[in-house]
């Protein structure tokens, strides 16, 4: 766990001046503020699930969101592992809470969560090496790319946030290097 508090002076922040137009924009003072937490637990069975959380608040001296990044994000991953028969699966989710506007018509980006999931088998090495395959899901429930939201949270259609490639299938080979043999 970490948390920080930070007092910035003439700071440069994302700045969306219309729903079409964005720029940077120079800001004299603001505070950044916010806390970290993590954790893992090694279960029987070879079951190790992990979170994470972050909580970040930016303002400005008389107590304004700055807006740019979501206040609240997290990620949860379920790791199962049998070394034995050299398998491993992981289920990953990120979260995000919606963003704070950064510009004045109160246009904000929408909360969101995206899931991953990949399998792997390792095979008898060589020596100092050993071959793996494994099978990966990207974006597994296919979300689609999140638009700009305006204040009563219809979508601004064009004004992408944030761009979601769709759900994507990987195969793939990795080779292993034992390198204390």
């Amino acid at each position: 766990m970490d948390g920080y508090y930070t007092k910035l002076k003439n700071g440069i922040v994302f700045y969306q001046l219309t729903p079409t137009q964005y720029t940077y924009r120079n800001l004299d003072r603001y505070d950044s503020k916010g806390v970290n937490v993590a954790a893992l637990v090694g279960l029987p069975w070879g079951f190790t699930p992990s979170a994470a959380y972050a909580y970040n608040q930016r303002e400005s001296p008389d107590g304004a969101d700055i807006g740019g990044y979501p206040t609240h994000s997290g990620f949860l991953k379920i790791l199962w592992a049998n070394p034995r028969w050299g398998l491993r699966a992981n289920l990953r989710g990120q979260f995000n809470s919606s963003t704070p506007p950064s510009s004045s018509d109160g246009t904000y980006q929408p909360a969101y969560n995206v899931w991953y999931a990949q399998v792997s088998k390792r095979f008898a090495g060589l020596g100092a090496y050993a071959l793996n395959l494994y099978a990966q899901v990207d974006n597994l429930f296919d979300e689609t790319d999140i638009f700009l939201a305006n204040a009563d949270g219809t979508p601004v259609q064009g004004q992408f946030q944030v761009w979601l490639p769709p759900r994507t299938f990987q195969f793939g080979v990795t080779i292993d290097v034992d390198r204390a043999r």
